[in-house]
């Protein structure tokens, strides 16, 4: 089948067609007609890929698109697509064969009040104005009905409620132009079928029976009481008309009174169907009569009379209804079925045979998986109702003269000649059967006829090739006591090859349009892409001329996707895709617009994220592995006899033995190499564990950082108060600082030794640890430099005893230093805690002093030395401020210094004293002029 593809304006744009290699091809097609609903469906799914190759076509099929191909009939099928999905290799279409503007619109709510025809209706819905719809056929156009709807409803719903409402069926017919634009859309109304002189939509198959056996695979009858009823009073909706007078009677075949209504009496009724079916009654009285009544809208007596029989027709017998599961082949195009024909059907498994005529309700059809097809039968309950299940076998001789006979006519090389030599010839074989019976029928006679010309009689008929015509129509008739019960024709063509046509002219170079990178698959976490990019070149070429591309504006790109062109307007353009990580959109396409040559040509870029997907489940374990060699240690106080390289041996004698010149030692554990015993060594860059121990070991170069409790629960004794106590040895070995110490268990210092870049600390605790100190446990605390040791008590800047030494910070020291009892012995002089470092300048000069003005404290003894100390003009008998050093307390600081150098004044005596502030005063009994220089020392204990 070839199916047409359509843009938005409606004109062909591809073509779907598995015969053509060409072409793009399809799979998954189901065409799903209605009878009811006068609807259609169909569903294809296109493949993109043709011959391992991207179809340039399958980028031009969009949900913009419309499909078409032709039926059985030639009619031309439009399909507007209402669903497509598109994935890596395919393209899915769900399609109806409705407009949109029929399928979406909507239906106001109608008031009327008077009757009009059902065009007239269907003017109101805009159909033949907006949706382009005109009427053909039309077999309930003199009808007219009051109709009304309340509320608003689909185009769609409203034109099936019109189409029931007025009795009729209805159907769409879809003309094309040669373009593929759209040419009409016809709307045929029918009056609804009743099986007897009315057919509706399609038409009676009188060539085609559906035999049991043959193309039918099985027949159901069930019969249903369920809407029966047997007596009516039939009322005109208007009050206007009344039958009360009327007076009539329907007799069936038989010539019994069917269906009475007498005058004076408002009820009809079907005695034989009281009779065969009666309802519940009591002892004391009632009627075997079932009772439902109707209201509808009469012009007369005769509307209400007609309408009454109607419904007893349908409804006074037992409803039976029949599945029939028909063969798919009855879809060929040898038989052409089409919706809405009726056939019959013939059944001769039920008690006097059953001879049923059916109407094609659904046809689904799919042309590449013919198992798919399926054809659904309506069965007309009217033919059936007046026959009960007691009243077949009465019936069963009617049904077996009623049967008709089957004629069936086969070839043996088939019907279809080539240059009226291959084949040859073939033979026609005429073959006749009784209804649904396998076994032929020998008819009395048959007569052959060419092109309705008698040629020959008996049951076979040769043709030669070499006699054949383009075109002739063969057929038979079957003869049985005289009567021809039947004939069937077959056309026999020959075909002859034609003269071989014209060159045509040289074709033209196509324009081809390529992409070096069509899709990427963008690595990505649980929901989001990873960070990346990726470029394609676009080139294109007519014939193998390379041509200039132009990019226009690409779409479809996600968020979290950006692209830059590049190189525009050259024989060469670069696209690149820049992907970061707010890509969520699992896959998608982007359209690239190509123009080149004169024509636009959308090229589609493929993208997918390869999301990182759920833990799988675990895997089977996998066989087990051949045996390997014995493992663990063995113990002995002789060597293994048996012995393989790894081996491990551990020595359980109790004096060293030599095995093959290696010295072996009791409890140590050894490795055979394969020639001689090795002992086993442990190496790793790192090893963890919570307990390491050794008897004994010999560690050489170690690195480490903290080690805790290497000596649990020590017991240490407080000289001062004679108690015991637990504690644990604290070493921490760092890089920069190294710490020996005990700790006790609750984690306090007693006292430790260690070095820093300062230099070494020794720190006892003798509150707890009872080394140095006195019972009321004072600390003590020193620091070696190179300033020397220092001593404070927390109290007075003096040391009095050795139980008032009491540091409040770490002091320095410089030299060689042990204690020995309470005497310290050192190489170099110790300072007291005041004393400076040499001698300090003097720069806090007051009343216009300056020069080179030193102090030094040493051994607490306060030390002033001046030289060329400048004065400044003092009167006689003056006591002025001379400097200042914060701190000291001067006031004992009383004494005369040298003169001033020679040459420079006459030399006088200069008397210094100071105060608590630290001033230094200078008194003269005698003035002072400018240009006196004071020189000399004086000193005072502290």
């Amino acid at each position: 089948m070839e199916i047409n593809v359509h843009g938005k304006d409606m004109t062909y744009i591809a073509v779907l067609n598995n015969e053509l290699p060409k072409a793009l091809h399809y799979t998954s097609d189901l065409w799903h007609r209605y009878l009811k609903q006068a609807a259609a469906t169909f569903n294809v799914e296109i493949k993109k890929f043709v011959n391992g190759s991207r179809h340039p076509d399958a980028d031009l099929i969009t949900d913009q698109c419309s499909l078409s191909f032709k039926d059985e009939k030639g009619n031309d099928q439009l399909f507007t697509i209402l669903e497509c999905v598109e994935n890596d290799t395919t393209i899915s279409l769900s399609c109806y064969n409705l407009t949109l503007k029929i399928l979406n619109g909507q239906a106001k709510a109608l008031s009327n009040t008077v009757a009009h025809s059902i065009k007239w209706y269907i003017e109101q819905l805009g159909l033949m104005e907006w949706a382009g719809i005109r009427i053909g056929v039309n077999e309930v156009s003199s009808k007219l009905l009051t109709l009304h709807f309340d509320s608003e409803e689909t185009v769609t719903a409203r034109l099936l409620s019109l189409v029931s409402s007025f009795d009729a069926e209805f159907e769409f017919i879809t003309q094309l132009n040669s373009d593929g634009t759209l040419k009409a859309v016809i709307l045929n109304l029918y009056q609804e079928g009743d099986g007897l002189s009315t057919q509706g939509v399609g038409s009676i198959r009188t060539d085609v029976t559906l035999t049991y056996g043959k193309n039918v695979t099985g027949v159901t009858r069930t019969s249903s009481k369920e809407t029966l009823f047997n007596a009516t009073t039939v009322y005109d909706s208007a009050n206007k008309v009344n039958w009360k007078s009327l007076s009539f009677t329907k007799k069936n075949a038989n010539g019994d009174i069917e269906v009475i209504k007498k005058a004076g009496d408002m009820t009809a009724r079907n005695p034989i169907s009281a009779q065969m079916y009666p309802s519940l009654t009591t002892d004391d009285g009632g009627t075997n009569y079932t009772r439902k009544d109707f209201t509808i809208e009469a012009k007369d007596v005769n509307t209400l009379k007609t309408y009454a029989l109607s419904q007893f027709a349908q409804y006074a017998y037992p409803e039976l209804t029949y599945d029939v599961i028909a063969s798919s082949s009855l879809l060929s195009s040898d038989y052409g079925l089409g919706i809405g024909d009726t056939i019959k059907v013939q059944d001769d498994n039920f008690a006097g045979g059953l001879l049923l005529q059916a109407r094609v309700s659904e046809i689904e059809l799919s042309t590449t998986n013919p198992s798919n097809n399926k054809l659904t039968l309506s069965n007309y309950v009217k033919l059936q109702s007046k026959v009960s299940d007691t009243g077949l076998s009465q019936f069963q001789a009617l049904v077996e003269a009623a049967t008709p006979y089957r004629l069936e006519l086969r070839t043996d090389n088939g019907v279809q000649f080539k240059n009226n030599a291959v084949p040859s010839n073939t033979m026609l074989r005429a073959q006749l059967y009784k209804g649904s019976a396998l076994t032929e029928t020998i008819a009395d006679s048959y007569e052959w006829f060419k092109n309705g010309n008698s040629i020959g009689t008996g049951q076979y008929l040769t043709v030669e090739a070499s006699t054949a015509s383009d075109t002739a129509v063969y057929s038979y008739e079957a003869t049985i006591n005289g009567q021809v019960v039947g004939r069937k024709e077959v056309t026999i063509t020959n075909i002859n090859d034609g003269a071989n046509g014209k060159t045509g002219a040289d074709g033209k170079n196509g324009i081809s349009v390529f992409l070096s990178n069509e899709a990427i698959t963008i690595a990505a976490n649980e929901t989001s892409a990873i960070a990346t990019t990726t470029a394609t070149d676009i080139t294109a070429y007519q014939g193998v001329t390379p041509l200039s591309v132009t990019i226009g504006t690409l779409s479809g790109l996600p968020t979290g996707m950006s692209a830059v062109v590049s190189n525009n307007g050259t024989t060469k353009v670069t696209v690149t895709f820049t992907v970061a990580t707010t890509l969520t959109t699992k896959s998608g396409s982007i359209t690239i617009p190509v123009t080149t040559g004169g024509l636009t040509i959308n090229q589609i870029f493929s993208y997918s994220l390869a999301l990182k997907g759920d833990t799988g489940l675990q895997g089977k374990d996998g066989e087990i592995g051949p045996a390997g060699s014995p493992t663990g240690v063995t113990q002995s106080e002789t060597e293994p006899t048996s012995k393989y390289a790894g081996m491990m041996w551990q020595y359980t004698g109790t004096s060293n033995t030599t095995v093959g010149g290696v010295i072996i030692k009791p409890n140590e554990q050894y490795i055979y190499d394969g020639s001689k015993w090795k002992t086993y060594q442990i190496v790793a860059a790192n090893i963890n564990t919570d307990n390491l121990s050794a008897i004994t070991s010999n560690l050489g170069e170690v690195h480490t950082g903290k080690i805790y409790s290497l000596i649990d629960y020590t017991y240490y004794n407080n000289s001062a108060t004679g108690v015991q106590s637990k504690a644990v040895l604290d070493l921490d070995l760092e890089e920069v600082n190294q710490k020996i110490g005990l700790k006790s268990t609750a984690g306090i210092d007693w006292g430790y030794v260690k070095t820093t870049p300062d230099g070494l600390i020794i720190f006892t605790d003798t509150q707890n640890a009872g080394a140095i100190g006195n019972a009321s446990g004072r600390y003590v605390q020193t620091s070696y430099s190179g300033s020397g040791i220092g001593f404070i008590n927390s109290a007075t800047a003096t040391v009095d005893s050795e139980g008032d030494m009491h540091p409040t910070e770490p002091y320095k020291g410089h030299g060689s230093l042990y204690f020995d009892g309470t005497n310290i012995v050192t190489n170099v002089p110790l300072k007291r805690a005041t004393d400076t470092d040499g001698w300090v300048d003097i720069t806090n000069f007051s009343n216009g002093f300056s020069g080179n003005l030193k102090y030094q404290i040493l051994n607490g003894v306060f030390y002033l030395r001046a030289y060329a100390v400048n004065v400044p003009t003092l009167g006689e008998n003056t006591n002025t401020k001379m400097a200042q050093i914060a701190g000291l307390d001067l006031r004992y600081l009383m004494g005369v210094m040298a003169t001033a150098p020679s040459g420079v004044f006459a030399s006088y005596p200069a008397n210094v004293n100071g105060t608590a502030d630290g001033s230094i005063y200078f008194a003269r009994s005698a003035s002072v002029t400018n240009g006196y220089k004071l020189s000399g020392s004086v000193s005072v204990p502290l």
